[in-house]
């Protein structure tokens, strides 16, 4: 079985409290591209669990650095 059959996706209400980020925080990421998201339909979005970790965790590592 690939990867991608077996992602775990989340919604915006979820990925909020899961990184405890407000609404416009986390519409500025998903925006700007450092949290990714895959579109179902016209208004619905899910962010891939793994994928937005990762994300999140590079983006801190270099915040990290400065």
């Amino acid at each position: 079985m690939s990867d991608e059959s077996q992602q775990v996706f989340m919604t915006k209400k979820e990925a909020m409290a899961h990184f405890n980020l407000g609404k416009r925080r986390l519409q500025y990421l998903i925006e700007d591209g450092v949290i990714p998201s895959v579109k179902f339909g016209y208004r619905t979005v899910r962010i891939p669990v793994r994928q937005a970790t990762e994300s999140l965790l590079a983006l801190a590592k270099v915040g990290e650095s400065r």
